[in-house]
């Protein structure tokens, strides 16, 4: 792929241009590749560095497939990080049960696993708190700087997105625990507006999970969480870096703050409404944490960041507990 006489035939080309164009491309915002798709390589700047090298794989196409040098030049325009995203759509990955939903100025997806597939893995000790990678994280980007490096310091049992048992102490993806046991997982959509559904099941904890994936808001809904002799059982909604002041309803978020249905929070360009479930919960918090827990072969390196946390608590032992928040991205506090 890098040298600089190139012989492929018209199969050849076809097969580059659609994993490049209809498939990593996908996964890009501002030049940033999405958590969801860094595999277990999670480590520090991984989202930069993999969204470089898929960069330039397309910059090498205009040399290989000049014929359509003017997608390849749109899609690395749109990783400008101050320029407007003009890949937009929605599309579901059925092979990897991931939702990719893009507008112009956001990205969001959600990332899922069944009996087909794996939701994560581990290997040459990377990636060992990732046992919940595939339990249905939704990320959601503007500026793609959410999430970069949070990974240290990120509660690994309160992903974005997940319906977690926070007692479970071993989050490392071994494989047959990242196959989730169900088979109604997947999504469906018309290339512009999708739907994701995920029946989850994780030892003594199953729930219904849902996304709605609309031209400016996301629907989360979560019915049917059960379980038994568990520790508490979270719902989280978004754990990202503290961009700004986070602001609830009766005011600015300093600490833990308690909300119920109808309350409405904003933060980092992004409104968040209640509306409906069991003693939500926003938070501002330092954290602190190390890579080697998520990389123990290498030296240690402790981190801290401040971070925004949004979820459900559904208490110890739930039955037929439910919660729904629709989100709004690019969205101002008036």
């Amino acid at each position: 792929f890098r040298n600089t006489t190139y012989a492929l035939d018209d199969k050849q080309l076809s097969i580059l241009r659609n994993y490049l164009l209809e498939g990593e491309a996908w996964i890009l915002w501002k030049g940033r590749m999405d958590i969801s798709g860094c595999g277990r390589q999670v480590g520090k700047d991984c989202q930069a560095g993999k969204g470089r090298g898929v960069l330039g794989q397309i910059e090498r196409m205009i040399r290989i497939d000049p014929a359509n040098t003017r997608v390849y030049q749109a899609r690395l325009k749109d990783n400008d990080p101050i320029g407007t995203n003009t890949l937009v759509g929605n599309k579901h990955f059925w092979r990897s049960d991931m939702m990719i939903h893009r507008r112009p100025q956001w990205y969001a997806s959600v990332k899922m696993s069944s009996r087909r597939v794996t939701g994560s893995e581990t290997c040459n000790s990377e990636n060992m708190l990732g046992l919940h990678l595939g339990d249905g994280v939704l990320h959601i980007y503007r500026t793609a700087g959410e999430y970069e490096n949070i990974q240290p310091f990120w509660d690994w049992h309160r992903l974005p997105g997940t319906t977690c048992d926070q007692s479970i102490s071993n989050l490392v993806p071994g494989n047959k625990k990242c196959r989730l046991p169900a088979d109604f997982v997947g999504g469906v959509g018309d290339g512009t507006s999708g739907v994701a559904a995920l029946d989850y099941r994780r030892d003594a904890l199953s729930a219904k999970k849902s996304w709605f994936f609309e031209d400016d808001a996301i629907v989360c809904l979560t019915a049917g969480v059960t379980a038994s002799n568990l520790g508490p059982v979270l719902t989280s909604i978004q754990q990202s870096l503290l961009q700004g002041e986070a602001v609830a309803v009766s005011g600015p978020v300093s600490g833990k703050v308690g909300l119920k249905a109808g309350d409405w929070v904003h933060h980092a360009g992004i409104g968040y409404l209640i509306v409906q479930g069991n003693t939500p919960v926003v938070q501002t918090v330092r954290q602190e944490g190390d890579w080697k827990a998520i990389f123990p072969t290498k030296p240690g390196s402790p981190q801290s960041g401040e971070v925004f946390s949004l979820w459900f608590d559904h208490g110890r032992s739930p039955r037929d507990q439910s919660c729904a928040c629709i989100i709004f991205p690019g969205v101002s506090v008036g």
